[in-house]
């Protein structure tokens, strides 16, 4: 077991982890939406995957073992490819489940549970967990407070079962992003095997 001295257990480094793993989630949440209501923002989409590729690069190029060394600039290139090629994978299932099968938001929290473990969570099984939670917390209260906003505009006779169901949605969706988030544990360890 890990000693508590160790970089990824301090209070500082684990805060940072929880924030930026909210900020991703409330930012996926905005982008997925504001690509819905105008059609004309539909680049944000791709602004929002730029920037989680970014970070699961980031997260392999100062991972503890390649900053002390322990892998080689080869390991650190094959864990990158590997990288690149889970997450091309990831969105190409993500994509074909968009116009092949209508239930692509079962596959939502999954995912965004899988890559917050693999970029934030650093191969540790408790964090991986949070830090997925953490993510979905901050899809889920986006999607909440836009669910609230469009139920309580005039005319909207459904507004309230389809907030309800939106909670409903998120609360669930809890359960599939910790999955996720063990899939991300697996995929970060791969990475580096």
């Amino acid at each position: 077991m890990r000693e508590m001295t160790d970089p990824l257990f301090s209070t500082l480094s684990l805060a940072i982890r929880l924030l930026v793993a909210l900020l991703l989630g409330f930012q996926f949440c905005l982008v997925v939406w504001l690509n819905m209501s105008s059609p004309g923002l539909a680049w944000l989409v791709w602004v929002t995957v730029a920037i989680l590729l970014c970070a699961m690069l980031l997260s392999v190029f100062f991972a503890p073992a390649v900053r002390l060394g322990a892998i080689s600039s080869g390991g650190v290139l094959l864990a990158m490819l590997k990288a690149l090629l889970g997450v091309s994978l990831l969105l190409l299932v993500l994509i074909l489940q968009v116009f092949v099968f209508p239930l692509v938001a079962l596959l939502v929290p999954l995912a965004v549970g899988l890559i917050a473990a693999f970029t934030l969570g650093g191969g540790n099984r408790a964090l991986s967990v949070g830090v997925a939670a953490t993510n979905w917390l901050g899809v889920g209260v986006a999607l909440i407070m836009l669910a609230s906003a469009q139920s309580n505009e005039p005319g909207n006779d459904l507004g309230g079962l389809v907030f309800n169901l939106i909670v409903a949605g998120v609360v669930l969706g809890f359960g599939l992003a910790i999955v996720g988030s063990l899939l991300g544990r697996l995929f970060y360890l791969w990475a580096f095997s």
